[in-house]
């Protein structure tokens, strides 16, 4: 039982250390990966058929893509902005600094999930994307103290506002997203 003790406690030796490793170091190369699970096999520490290694290929955005995306957020925040505001009335405001506000929300939360992206995906990838919930938050609230001419008329609508806003954006996105991993699943099979 003792041997079994210890020997459940040296892999977890061995992780912390590529662990740390990894802190410090770019992502292994498969390589890498292949000789710790090789050393991993032969100590016995693991039965092979249970391991498993998953390997993410990020794919690198077009500026043409980029910008495509960019433009089709500006255009749908400041339309669900527009039509949120008309049922809850959160601010006072005219067209123009409704517009700024959808600008600004827009393209500090792109700037900054694009930041988090480039430099820490690993990061992202393990949270599983909730780190970029307080991107927008962060977003929502600088927009809205840097707007001039959007006036809140009520806290508590505008929470509303932005709870009911970060919904719908995400329903509609995840059904564009599974939309197109159908067609491209569709695209592939014929």
């Amino acid at each position: 039982m003792d041997r079994d003790k210890n020997n459940n406690q040296e892999p977890e030796k061995d992780l912390k250390k590529e662990e740390d490793k990894k802190e410090l170091t770019p992502d292994p190369s498969r390589e890498l990966l292949d000789k710790i699970i090789q050393e991993y096999r032969e100590k016995g520490h693991f039965e092979s058929e249970k391991l498993k290694v998953a390997k993410v290929r990020v794919v690198k955005l077009t500026i043409k893509h980029f910008l495509l995306s960019l433009f089709i957020n500006y255009l749908f925040d400041l339309l669900l902005s527009i039509a949120l505001n008309g049922y809850l009335a959160f601010a006072e405001y005219d067209l123009s600094s409704i517009v700024l506000f959808s600008i600004i929300f827009t393209t500090v939360e792109t700037i900054l999930r694009h930041i988090l992206t480039k430099y820490s995906m690993r990061l992202v990838l393990m949270s599983f994307g909730m780190i970029t919930i307080p991107i927008t938050i962060i977003s929502f609230v600088l927009a809205v103290l840097v707007t001039p001419g959007l006036v809140i008329l009520s806290t508590g609508r505008l929470i509303l506002f932005f709870i009911i806003f970060m919904i719908i954006r995400l329903t509609l996105r995840m059904f564009f997203l599974r939309r197109s991993i159908i067609n491209q699943q569709r695209g592939t099979k014929k």
